[in-house]
């Protein structure tokens, strides 16, 4: 997939391709927003020999609430991790030329109220500009409580983000994981049945959005 940007045009499309007898692509399309509309033109070559196009995905870095990681592709030549603020509009803030295997980035001023949006551009040896997976990170912390703590056969999971997808595990203090549950997606507080749990100490984590809350409880 190629993706071009004809200066953050949000009104860009396509309306027809030409397939040319050099093997190269002709787009046409339009590029409009509230002040200009322009018709555009976009040329693609077919030479891969030259100019690889190599697909990069990013991870979160999970010792850094603002971090990203990525594993070094053979055929990059750099690396350029851009931020946004809405998904849409991007701004390279850290540029990286190749040197290790694993490559990362914590960003040092996210913004406290927004969802912060990052993805990574490569350039290969040849020149050829892509983009990574994007991944959003959102800056409210996750507040788990536990109530009643020790439980008999209900425990109460509260401060569960909303709209997100969250998964609960239990695990036992041998390293057992005795309960594993992706919860629906309905309200902030979850009632968890641990009423076949045996009596002793456990630790509940919640994972959502790839951050992970560690709480212990105790089972009577």
């Amino acid at each position: 997939m190629v993706t071009t940007d004809f200066a953050n045009y949000t009104g860009s499309k396509i309306t027809s391709l030409v397939f040319q007898s050099s093997g190269k692509i002709v787009a046409i399309g339009t590029s409009a927003n509230t002040d200009d509309y322009n018709i555009s033109l976009s040329r693609y070559d077919d030479n891969l020999s030259q100019k690889q196009i190599i697909i990069t995905k990013i991870r979160r870095w999970l010792q850094h609430r603002n971090g990203i990681e990525w594993n070094n592709m053979p055929g990059i030549q750099s690396y350029a991790v851009q931020k946004s603020m809405d998904g849409t509009h991007w701004t390279t803030v850290y540029r990286s030329q190749v040197t290790t295997n694993v490559a990362h980035y914590s960003d040092p001023t996210p913004s406290s109220t927004n969802t912060n949006y990052y993805r990574l551009q490569t350039t290969s040896t040849g020149n050829a500009v892509a983009n990574s997976n994007v991944i959003a990170i959102t800056n409210d912390e996750l507040n788990i409580s536990l109530s009643p703590n020790p439980a008999k056969s209900t425990l109460s999971i509260a401060g569960l983000p909303k709209n997100e997808k969250v998964k609960v595990t239990v695990v036992d203090f041998s390293g057992n994981v005795v309960v594993s549950r992706e919860l629906p997606i309905v309200s902030s507080v979850y009632d968890l049945n641990i009423s076949s749990l045996h009596t002793g100490n456990y630790v509940l984590k919640v994972e959502t959005n790839g951050e992970v809350v560690a709480k212990q409880f105790v089972k009577e």
